[in-house]
């Protein structure tokens, strides 16, 4: 049996290992934790989360994987301004810090972001600066235990248990083809992504045995391009500009990392991949109990 701690378990991607470890990788014992204690059921069974609390006081354990997902996104920089969004990702980066010095972790995983590559550039925010701090010390922190760590870089993500409320583009689009059967993009310019299918990292993590940082991103896609996949598969129109195919401008958010891709198939079954986080998520939804 294999033990396995899950910092940030109640967010999109933390659901997703959850699920994803359940139905793979049945040898690992979970070790659940969330800003707050709930409860999670998944195919009828329900797993304790413990809080924020809890995690701090973990001492003298051992763990086979650490995934660590806890973190802000973006967007409270604005609804809950930049001094509140300081003090939470310090609290959560020295959190896991402290973790780590306090229990031996023999592999570990952080989800950090593209958004580090702006560094030192004019699209710098405190976002991109606090993933990179997260980076540093996480790295720190396992090179002073010389343990195996991977520090994945994610652009953009497609996984189960999709929140479509998060204004993201995967999400928005399956949202808007089961409601509305019409997928809109209002962009004027281009805009292109790199997106990770999620169950390839897990499975990249579990197997390895080598430290790495790299950009976890299978393929580069054009939102439009993405958008006719999903119209596909809910028999859909789309809707954009005009313009937006002969624009010069471009919205990019790519990587230029292409050693964690080489490892996996082009985008060619793409749309079976997105058919089936689609049915994952519909058939054995992943509920969180407060």
């Amino acid at each position: 049996m294999k033990k396995c701690l899950i910092f940030g378990a109640t967010g999109w991607l933390g659901k997703a290992t959850i699920a994803k470890i359940i139905d793979d990788y049945p040898q690992n014992e979970l070790t659940l934790i969330s800003s707050k204690s709930k409860k999670i059921e998944y195919k009828n069974k329900l797993y304790e989360v413990g809080s924020f609390n809890d995690f701090l006081n973990i001492k003298n354990n051992t763990f086979d994987y650490f995934y660590c997902y806890a973190f802000l996104t973006g967007n409270n920089i604005e609804s809950k301004g930049k001094e509140h969004f300081l003090n939470e990702t310090n609290k959560i980066i020295d959190a896991t810090s402290t973790f780590l010095s306090q229990n031996t972790i023999k592999k570990g995983l952080l989800s950090s972001s593209g958004a580090v590559y702006w560094s030192e550039t004019k699209k710098e925010n405190l976002y991109s600066s606090q993933k990179k701090r997260q980076e540093i010390e996480f790295l720190k922190s396992f090179e002073n235990n010389q343990s195996l760590y991977h520090i994945a870089r994610i652009f953009s993500v497609i996984a189960r248990d999709y929140n479509v409320e998060f204004n993201y583009a995967f999400n928005s689009f399956v949202s808007q083809a089961k409601k509305n059967k019409k997928i809109v993009i209002t962009s004027k310019k281009k805009v292109e992504r790199s997106y990770l299918i999620f169950e390839n990292m897990i499975d990249y993590f579990q197997k390895s045995k080598e430290s790495k940082i790299y950009d976890a991103a299978n393929f580069d896609i054009d939102l439009v391009e993405l958008a006719e996949i999903i119209s596909e598969i809910f028999d859909c129109n789309i809707e954009y500009p005009k313009s937006y195919n002969n624009s010069s401008q471009k919205d990019l958010y790519k990587s230029k990392d292409k050693s964690f891709r080489n490892n996996f198939k082009e985008k060619k079954g793409l749309k079976q991949e997105i058919l089936k986080v689609i049915n994952q998520t519909k058939e054995h939804p992943m509920k969180v109990i407060n």
